[in-house]
Parts: C-alpha cells; structure tokens; sequence
C-alpha cells in the first residue's frame, strides 16, 4: 500500500518504468485471461517498447497526445494519455490507462482520469475509450467521471481463442 501517490506529467526517465509496467501485463494476462487491458497479440521487444515510447514522447511534444504518469513508492505505477485522433477527428481524444496490479483499486486511476481530462479541455471537445464490458470496477469509475456508453459489440476481442464482449464509451468535454 503506497503512503500516497503523485501525478505528473511523462518524463523521458519513465521509459524503464513504463516498459516494465507493459510487459508485466502480458503476464497478467497469461494467470488471467479475463484480465480487461487490451495489448498486442506478441510482446514486443525491449527495441520495439523503446521505439513506441520515442515516438509517444514526440508526439506527446508536438502535442498530439496528453500522458500523465502516477508515482508511489518511487516508481511509475500508471499512466494515462489521450491521442488525437486523425483527419478529421482532430477534436477527438483516445483515452488508455492501465495501473500495476498492487496499485489498483486505491483511487490512482480515478486521480489520472480526472486530472487528464482536466487538461484535455482546452486540446479537445470529446475523449472517448474502449473498455472490457465485463470489467464492471473500470466502467462503474469512467460512468462516475461522467463519460457515456455509445456501443457494445459482443465478440469485438478475440484472446486465446476466446471472445470479449467490449463497450465504447465518450465524454463531452463542452458539456462537462
């Protein structure tokens, strides 16, 4: 249990960290197949997570995405961005956020949404997301931050052979 827990903004030194958190996620998914965070079908290198985060820092410069990292016990122990979209989706914001295991349920993610969103204001007008509809604890936190549900599509995942329901959810920032 953290004695308490920082928000900042992604910093270049957050590579080993955000790396580390990626790939313990895969193993999460392999103890947990119903485990709802969305990754890649093959872990990738420590070269290909390094390439994704050099090109995640620039765009986070150019300012095409927003990422917020939450700190405890001296590590990274989350993150959250929203990506502009593209063409003529420049007003819309993708939301991801993942969170270590040991760290959940303490109210980071909660803290990382909102204070993203905060800042989301003033580069977009709606943040959508895409979540497991059968992870319930992270849809009850998103409809408590006042984002909606505006589709559901049954057999959307494939893992393993097994197929997940997922839901698509959005804010409207000029409403918010």
């Amino acid at each position: 249990m953290p004695k308490g827990f920082i928000i900042r903004d992604l910093k270049w030194e957050d590579f080993h960290d955000i790396a580390t958190n990626f790939f313990s996620y895969y193993e999460e998914v392999d103890a947990d197949p119903d485990f709802g965070l969305t990754l890649m079908e093959k872990k990738p290198t420590w070269q290909e997570e390094a390439l994704w985060f050099a090109n995640t820092y620039k765009s986070v410069l150019d300012k095409d995405r927003i990422m917020l990292v939450a700190v405890a016990d001296g590590k990274v122990v989350g993150a959250c961005e929203v990506v502009r979209g593209g063409s003529q989706q420049g007003h819309i914001g993708a939301l991801g956020i993942a969170i270590q295991k040991d760290y959940r349920s303490l109210g980071i993610g909660q803290a990382l949404i909102k204070e993203i969103l905060k800042r989301c204001k003033k580069r977009f007008e709606i943040v959508v997301l895409s979540v497991f509809a059968n992870n319930l604890g992270a849809i009850h936190v998103y409809e408590k931050l006042g984002f909606k549900r505006y589709a559901s599509l049954k057999n959307a995942l494939k893992r393993n052979g097994r197929y997940f329901a997922e839901d698509k959810m959005y804010i409207d920032l000029k409403k918010s």
